[in-house]
C-alpha cells in the first residue's frame, strides 16, 4: 500500500498539507477539514457543478469583452469551465454540499485555473438605485 503524498500550500492562516494530485488548493482543503455537515460532497451533484461553471463562463466572457481579462486568462478559465460543463474533473469536488452557506469554497474549487490578482476598473458613476 503506497503512502499518500502531499504538497505544502499556505494562505493567511498558515501552511496546510494538500494531496499532491489534487487540483484544488489550500482554501478547499480547509473546507474539507473543517466542514463535515451533511457528508454529501459537491461531486455527488454534477448539475450543481455545471451550473456554477456556466455562471463562471458567463462572467469570464463578460469581463473579457469589457477588456478586464486578457485573451490568455479568459481562454484558460473558459476551457476549464467547458471541461466542467462536459462532466470532467467532478471527482475533484470533495467539499461538503451544505457548505454552500459559505459559497466561497465552492467558487474557489470551481476555478481550477489560478488567476493572478487583477485590478478591475470601477465605473466613475454608479447607476441610481431609484
Amino acid at each position: 500500500m503506497s503512502e499518500q503524498k502531499f504538497r505544502k500550500e499556505s494562505d493567511l492562516l498558515g501552511e496546510l498539507n494538500v494531496p499532491a494530485d489534487a487540483l484544488y488548493g489550500v482554501q478547499t482543503q480547509r473546507g474539507i477539514n473543517n466542514y463535515h455537515i451533511s457528508r454529501k460532497t459537491m461531486s455527488m451533484y454534477p448539475d450543481f457543478i455545471k451550473a456554477i461553471a456556466y455562471v463562471k463562463l458567463a462572467a469570464v466572457q463578460t469581463n473579457h469583452t469589457l477588456g478586464v481579462i486578457n485573451d490568455e486568462i479568459a481562454g484558460a478559465i473558459s476551457q476549464a469551465c467547458r471541461e466542467l460543463i462536459d462532466g470532467q474533473w467532478h471527482e475533484n469536488f470533495p467539499i461538503d454540499m451544505m457548505q454552500t452557506i459559505s459559497i466561497a469554497c465552492q467558487m474557489i474549487t470551481v476555478t481550477a485555473v489560478r488567476v493572478p490578482t487583477m485590478s478591475i476598473p470601477q465605473p466613475s458613476v454608479w447607476p441610481s438605485s431609484t
